[in-house]
């Protein structure tokens, strides 16, 4: 999977143009075509496809083991701001805030972090769940699946 020029509706890959043509991970008739898809199959997630079976996004859970677990910290490291988080055993992990794409305008670069989860809001087909934070404030939310957002890979659960 390689970066777009554009990030709106017409260019998802999982429609026909428009938030009511969902062709895959939909709950909801008046969306698109039901196939009651939740979370991301492995040839969808940009992890598993650009590192291969040892990757994955990770799922709105681990992510919000992170927030309520770990302590965060804003701070700048080789010239990137971001969040260092720190878990209970003092492992650490860096999210840059590397902000977010809609359309062609990236906003909020250098500002907030913005993570998706392999998981699609199950109230609602076209938004996905995700982590956001300053480097401190640090929320889980939903938005539009089309948005550019940075991906936090970890490593699968080895067999």
């Amino acid at each position: 999977m390689e970066p777009k020029e554009v990030y709106d509706w017409s260019t998802y890959k999982w429609c026909n143009g428009a938030d009511s043509t969902l062709t895959k991970y939909c709950i909801d008739g008046a969306c698109g075509i039901v196939d009651n898809k939740t979370v991301l199959d492995p040839e969808d997630d940009a992890a598993y496809v650009n590192w291969g079976p040892s990757w994955r996004m990770p799922t709105m859970e681990q992510l919000l083991e992170l927030k309520n677990i770990c302590t965060t910290q804003r701070l700048e490291i080789n010239g990137v701001m971001g969040a260092l988080i720190t878990g209970p055993n003092g492992n650490t992990v860096f999210f840059p805030l590397a902000g977010q794409i809609n359309g062609s305008e990236y906003e909020r670069v250098g500002n907030y972090g913005y993570f998706w989860s392999t998981d699609i809001f199950s109230d609602d087909s076209n938004v996905a769940r995700y982590i956001y934070f300053n480097g401190a404030y640090f929320t889980a939310w939903n938005r539009n699946r089309y948005f550019g957002f940075t991906i936090r890979a970890v490593r699968a659960p080895q067999n």
